[in-house]
């Protein structure tokens, strides 16, 4: 199509460059009769110098008069001017055939009147002469004429232009054949649709791709790049590139060698006639990028949204192009609204106008420095906001990678309150470490001293300038040297000190220094890594610890002789105090006599005052036996409810005569526990007698037994006076008492024994009591299983 083009375009040049010359001619040939015909009646050198203007070279006229020699043929053949008067003076200049043929065609000229072209090559051959003869006009002005002009720069030029045409054309012709044997070497796929849009060429890796060859191609329409679920999707691409008259490209999923690839397929219009060329690209892997790059961006901003840091980032257009969760939380603002995308600016209005940012005099201005941060940002800045609401904001802002900003927000609020507590912690516990009696020194886990206060150099007999500067234990310990007082060699003492310091364990002991100072020293490892020391000055307890055990020695010996004195005495006295009874009671049983009423009444106080000194002998043996650790519980199992029915069934008389209520609170089923049953009725019945001893007419007494964890508790209750917090302290001690003034004192044995026989079964008593409510006392024993023990046992 292009080659017919070519054609026609040639033939109307052609026929434009005829006209031309027809033109042309008739333009001369007027100009030559216009000139000759002003010049007719002159002479013939008029004549000369009109057809010296119309030649742009030179000339041979034959007038009806004579024949004119243009003075140009003397330039076009390079002699002198008047040297040419004929023909015969040009043939030195010309080769032989040549001067032959103009002068036969120049005869027949003149005589016949035939026009002629001739070029002629002067003798130097580098120069073309065109020669052109025209036989006479109409007016007869002149005969026959022959015009000759140099041609052979641009006969030159034209050839040579041909040449350099024929040239580019085999250079092209070359090149087209490069780019065709590269298009077919290509490793990428490429094809061409013709004008119909059926594919007419592609290369061999468009054919490997479709798994067939270059020739089956193109031979069959069946080999395009399309699935069976969308059979026209290629001539739906071509039809858009040509009705569109631009490139269009679409990806596709293609089956490539049993493998499932995504390939780009583009089009674009051919530059020749109606083509389409298309070339296919292999975007597998930028596919599979494209997913995991989702995939990493997701789990990114999962992470980001689970943060309880506020991020956000600004794109380089200024609007929100990412927040998490925590910057709609802390900013308190509508997470469907940042999802659209708003500007910086419309986030900065709506923060101003929900008073979350702090009030600004010249909004704008605060506005505008934060636009300006687009441009001018290059490092990461901080801020701190104090919001309205009492919050306090941390912001750090740093220029995107892709540009724009990246915000951090995060509510440093109890943070610095923390701070704050924690410095003013640090500052009492500097404060009180440096007023504390007790010397403190703190050792990293590197040896070096991290904190001491003054009263560790006072103790040490150090300066506090030698402690500043973190020194080494084994410097600490050179220091001390001369106040340490050992009969160890120093090395091993000082090898003992570091390794203590640097150990991290909790240790304890005692030191002497120099000058009879007692040092008691103690170790804690701390959470951080640190250990710390604490030294205490206890010379002075010490000496009075040692004047207080010599005196407690002098003590315990002169107690031991007060016991040993009482029991003797009351083991004499109860022999003679056994027969003033046993003779009372015959007095007080009528055997020998009766007595009269004064005589009865004297009888019985003799008799009740005998038997409460004999309880209270008895009571002094006993305490001396517990004492004295010969004192043998005889152990066996025993029924508890039985025990407390008795020992309620000794006091039922004086309880009566007080009219006191006397309640049991004990199952007869509660079971047996092992023990010293009569020690146990002697503990009961004396804190019973207690009991009825300070409990108001009209009061109640409650006996009760119950399980306390895995043991046993045995209590004596009830609502009468009461035992004072003071003299709660004491009742338990020997020959201690606590009475109110208007009832029965006693010597202060009763409760002394009842905690001696409890402990010797292995158990406690516990006291519970308010002034003016009653009094609560529980003993508790062992488990029912539970092991017997003697006072003998008891070494302590």
């Amino acid at each position: 199509m292009m080659v017919g083009w070519t054609i026609l375009l040639a033939i109307a040049t052609g026929l434009g460059f005829a006209l031309a010359g027809v033109m042309w001619l008739q333009v001369q040939k007027a100009k030559q009769r216009l000139a000759l015909a002003d010049a007719g009646a002159a002479d013939q050198s008029a004549r000369q110098r009109a057809l010296e203007a119309l030649s742009d070279g030179g000339f041979i006229a034959w007038l009806p008069d004579g024949t004119i020699w243009s003075r140009g043929l003397a330039t076009l053949f390079d002699i002198s001017p008047d040297t040419v008067t004929s023909l015969e003076d040009l043939s030195p200049f010309l080769a032989e055939d040549e001067y032959s043929a103009l002068v036969e065609i120049t005869t027949l000229l003149r005589q016949e009147g035939m026009s002629f072209r001739l070029e002629l090559r002067p003798g130097d051959g580098e120069r073309i002469i065109e020669a052109k003869g025209q036989p006479g006009d109409e007016d007869g002005i002149f005969t026959a004429i022959v015009w000759l002009r140099d041609i052979g720069a641009p006969v030159y030029e034209a050839r040579a232009a041909q040449q350099r045409t024929a040239t580019t054309l085999d250079e092209t012709s070359r090149q087209l054949d490069g780019y065709t044997a590269l298009l077919a070497d290509l490793p990428v796929p490429v094809y061409r649709r013709g004008p119909d849009l059926v594919m007419d060429w592609c290369n061999e890796a468009y054919a490997t791709l479709v798994n067939s060859t270059v020739k089956e191609v193109i031979a069959s329409k069946g080999f395009e790049i399309e699935t069976p679920l969308m059979p026209n999707q290629a001539q739906t691409l071509a039809e858009a590139v040509r009705g569109g008259g631009e490139s269009v490209s679409e990806s596709r999923h293609f089956v490539v060698g049993g493998q499932r690839r995504t390939l780009d397929v583009t089009e674009v219009p051919g530059a020749v006639s109606e083509n389409i060329i298309g070339f296919v690209r292999d975007i597998t892997h930028i596919e599979e990028a494209d997913v995991e790059l989702s995939r990493h961006i997701d789990a990114h901003a999962e992470v980001l949204n689970n943060l309880s840091t506020a991020i956000s980032i600004f794109g380089p257009d200024k609007r929100l192009d990412y927040f998490n969760n925590a910057f709609a939380e802390l900013w308190q603002m509508d997470e469907d609204w940042l999802h659209r995308g708003p500007t910086h600016g419309e986030v900065l209005d709506e923060l101003r106008e929900n008073r979350r940012i702090p009030e600004q005099a010249d909004f704008p201005a605060y506005k505008q420095g934060f636009m300006r941060l687009y441009n001018d940002l290059l490092e990461t800045r901080e801020d701190v906001i104090y919001a309205p609401d009492g919050r306090v904001l941390r912001q750090v802002i740093s220029p995107h990678p892709f540009g724009g900003l990246f915000f951090l927000a995060e509510d440093i609020t109890d943070a610095l309150v923390l701070e704050r507590s924690y410095n003013t912690l640090i500052a009492v516990q500097q404060e009180t470490l440096d007023n504390l009696y007790e010397g403190v020194a703190v050792y990293g886990g590197d040896g070096r001293l991290k904190l001491a206060n003054s009263a560790f150099a006072r103790i040490w007999g150090l300066d506090e300038n030698q402690l500043q500067g973190e020194p080494h234990i084994s410097e600490v310990v050179e220091a001390v040297r001369g106040n340490l007082v050992s009969t160890r060699d120093w090395s091993e003492i000082r090898d003992i000190l570091i390794a203590q310091a640097t150990a991290r364990e909790n240790i304890s002991g005692r030191m002497r220094r120099r000058g009879d100072v007692v040092i008691d020293f103690a170790s804690v490892a701390l959470p951080d890594g640190n250990a710390l020391f604490t030294y205490v000055d206890v010379t002075d307890s010490v000496n009075v610890e040692h004047a207080l055990l010599q005196r407690n020695e002098a003590l315990e010996a002169a107690d031991r002789l007060k016991s040993e004195f009482l029991a003797n005495v009351s083991y004499e006295l109860r022999t003679p105090l056994n027969v003033i009874i046993g003779f009372t009671e015959v007095l007080g049983n009528e055997f020998f006599g009766d007595l009269n009423d004064r005589q009865k009444e004297y009888t019985a106080d003799i008799l009740h005052s005998s038997n409460q000194l004999l309880e209270l002998i008895n009571n002094i043996l006993d305490l001396a036996s517990v004492e004295a650790g010969q004192l043998d519980l005889e152990l066996r199992r025993f029924d508890v409810h039985e025990v407390l029915e008795n020992v309620m069934a000794l006091a039922y008389e004086p309880a009566t005569k007080q009219k006191l209520e006397m309640v049991l609170d004990c199952p007869v089923d509660f079971g047996v526990i092992e023990g010293d049953e009569r020690r146990i009725k002697q503990v009961l019945y004396r804190l019973l007698s207690n009991a009825l001893k300070f409990s108001n007419t009209g009061g109640k007494i409650v006996i009760a037994a119950a399980y306390h964890g895995d043991d046993v508790a045995l209590s004596i209750a009830d609502n009468g006076v009461g035992i004072s917090d003071a003299d709660q302290e004491v009742v338990f001690e020997t020959f201690r008492r606590a009475a109110p003034p208007d009832r029965q004192r006693s010597v202060g044995l009763g409760l002394s024994l009842v905690k001696s026989f409890v402990e010797l079964h292995g158990g406690r008593v516990q006291l519970d009591s308010t002034l003016g409510e009653g009094t609560k006392v529980t003993c508790f024993l062992l488990p029912r299983q539970g092991e017997g023990k003697s006072a003998a046992g008891d070494g302590d």
